[in-house]
């Protein structure tokens, strides 16, 4: 049987920042478990300036990342509320700087810094059970190309994503405030375009658009799961379609290449999970709780999270201090309070489809509560 103080299940932002944060300020031994390969396609992600004072702290600064990783954004427009376009430098802020993130060099940098540093990373591997015993949390791996591996640790972290993978194995509540789902795709373009990005609301949803490194650019969908799966819109030929009702957005694809043949689906739902009750027991980002991606708070939030998490972590572990545990709970719990009515006032802003049930279901409030 394999042993380490930290074991972190999810190798994306939250994971790895996790572990970089008991690295850092800690002999703590720390294990990352992922179960892809790290090299599927990721969404481009856009973040403000306040991402590298998190990364310092990780003891990271952006010299450290290859030199397209950050991207300058140059425009950012939303069609939100009004049929009439308008140019600011972020939808809901006016902070100024602003990047397109390159997710695949950003992700694999955490975990690269993770191995160097000491920590254990385990690509391509699956968790199979998990127990709760005396000494903490005996969890059973399962690697396509090695013998089933046995791992005891003194604490388990969730950082799993939307998905909350372990949390929903343990039986802890999640609160699904939503059901939107991303339908989306990636292209090629013909000829390099400047950084930017488009939000563009629409009778069944909104739209997000972005130009990202390497002459790639993602359009993306926003809308409820069971409507996407009534009118299938996953489907390459309806999400065209609904691509053609857009006015802003089907403009900037000029000349394009899809650089796969259907749309991907992914949950972009807003959730929080309560793990409060379960011994030794943490989720960060995502897994934690979840944003409507119209709040841009998909990697920082992550990052900051993982930060603070990584802190009562080790004050449990080292020092015996419980205490830390329970409030970093509270402040997640805290932090989705605020977003809701952050989330309420910012659909509340589009009501020019009355009739749609996409819209009515934002502006009579947020749905009941779904588990």
């Amino acid at each position: 049987m394999f042993q380490t103080d930290v074991l972190i299940i999810g190798g994306g932002p939250a994971g790895a920042s996790t572990a970089l944060g008991l690295l850092a300020y800690s002999d703590l031994e720390v294990v990352v478990v992922e179960h892809s390969d790290l090299t599927s396609e990721r969404v481009g992600e856009h973040v403000s300036g306040a991402i590298f004072p998190l990364l310092n702290y990780l003891k990271l600064s952006r010299q450290d990342f290859e030199s397209d990783t950050f991207i300058s954004s140059h425009s950012h427009s939303s069609v939100w509320g009004n049929p009439e376009k308008v140019n600011r430098d972020n939808i809901f802020t006016t902070e100024i700087e602003t990047y397109q993130l390159n997710r695949i060099q950003f992700d694999l940098k955490l975990l690269e810094t993770v191995s160097e540093r000491g920590g254990l990373v385990f690509p391509r591997t699956k968790c199979k059970t998990y127990v709760s015993n005396e000494d903490g949390w005996k969890v059973t791996l399962q690697h396509p190309e090695r013998d089933e591996i046995t791992i005891q640790a003194k604490f388990l972290v969730d950082a799993t994503g939307r998905k909350a993978s372990v949390g929903r194995i343990l039986g802890v509540e999640v609160q699904k405030k939503d059901k939107l789902t991303g339908v989306g795709m990636h292209m090629k373009l013909s000829k390099p375009c400047s950084i930017k990005q488009t939000i563009e609301a629409v009778e069944n949803g909104w739209w997000y658009h972005a130009f990202l490194p390497n002459g790639i650019a993602t359009a993306v969908f926003f809308s409820d799961a069971d409507l996407i799966s009534e009118n299938k819109w996953s489907t390459t030929e309806k999400w065209l379609e609904e691509l053609g009702k857009t006015v802003h957005v089907k403009e900037s694809l000029d000349e394009y290449q899809f650089l796969t043949s259907t749309p991907w689906v992914r949950s972009a739902s807003s959730q929080y999970t309560d793990v409060s009750g379960v011994p030794r027991f943490l989720a960060v980002g995502d897994a934690a709780a979840a944003f409507d991606p119209i709040a841009s708070l998909g990697v920082g939030f992550s990052i900051s999270s993982a930060c603070n998490a990584s802190l009562v972590i080790k004050n449990e572990l080292i020092s015996g201090d419980e205490s830390g545990v329970e409030q970093f709970r509270e402040d997640i719990r805290k932090q989705f309070i605020q977003f809701e009515s952050t989330y309420k006032y910012f659909y509340s802003k589009e009501k020019r489809w009355s009739d749609s049930l996409f819209w009515k279901r934002r502006n009579e409030g947020l749905e009941k509560n779904s588990h």
